[in-house]
């Protein structure tokens, strides 16, 4: 009887420091830094350093995929959340601070899907319309832009005269939408970029690669 007992106490303890092991590894795992994250708020400040009172670098958006450099060793409480501080960097080369809390490997906010999306709405809405460029004293010249959002439709001109007219894509980042002309080589202007500043709208654009800007003229054609 005591060999056996011995031989179940044996299995008991290979069993506890087995299970010592498996619960090791699987908080090992938890622990392993991502080598990219993607944002899920709208908008989600930069920082200079792993902390919300440090100076801010720049701003990433909505569902853009950034680089892992760095993770803070704890958590951080900010208000009701808990998460890391990481050390990223952007497909442009932007390095700096965000917080785990509006990430997808932390998210901790409600998806902010929805707001995107009308925002974006917002974006093509205060692009549609007839823009002209202006000169250096803000007058109005006689080249045009015309933005059709809702078709996909780009058409230029001087006066009454059509010079294009064709399809386009866009890529809307944060409160900036590029027009990407299909057929380029026959486009008077090139790096049409829209921003949204709060309820107003800029639209600049490069001619004979000079940079102008625009003024809206009307919503609709």
């Amino acid at each position: 009887m005591p060999k056996i007992n011995t031989m179940i106490s044996g299995l008991l303890l290979v069993v506890f420091f087995l299970s010592c092991g498996d619960g090791g590894e699987k908080d090992a795992a938890a622990e392993t830094v991502p080598e990219y994250v993607t944002v899920k708020s709208e908008e989600l400040k930069v920082r200079n350093g792993p902390n919300s009172m440090t100076s801010e670098v720049g701003n990433v958006f909505y569902n853009m995929k950034l680089k892992v450099l760095k993770r803070s060793p704890e958590k951080v409480s900010m208000g009701n959340f808990s998460a890391h501080w990481y050390q990223i960097r952007t497909e442009d080369g932007l390095i700096g601070w965000v917080y785990g809390a509006y990430l997808d490997a932390e998210l901790q906010v409600k998806n902010s899907k929805d707001a995107v999306e009308k925002k974006n709405a917002k974006i093509r809405e205060m692009m549609h319309g007839v823009w002209y460029i202006v000169d250096d004293q803000n007058k109005i010249t006689h080249w045009y832009l015309k933005m059709d959002t809702t078709k996909k439709i780009v058409q230029t001109g001087f006066r009454e005269k059509l010079y294009f007219k064709g399809e386009y894509e866009e890529s809307i980042s944060g409160h900036y939408i590029q027009i990407l002309v299909k057929n380029p080589n026959k486009f008077v202007y090139k790096n049409i970029m829209g921003e949204l500043r709060g309820n107003s709208f800029i639209v600049k654009a490069e001619h004979e690669e000079t940079p102008v800007k625009f003024t809206q003229t009307s919503s609709s054609f």
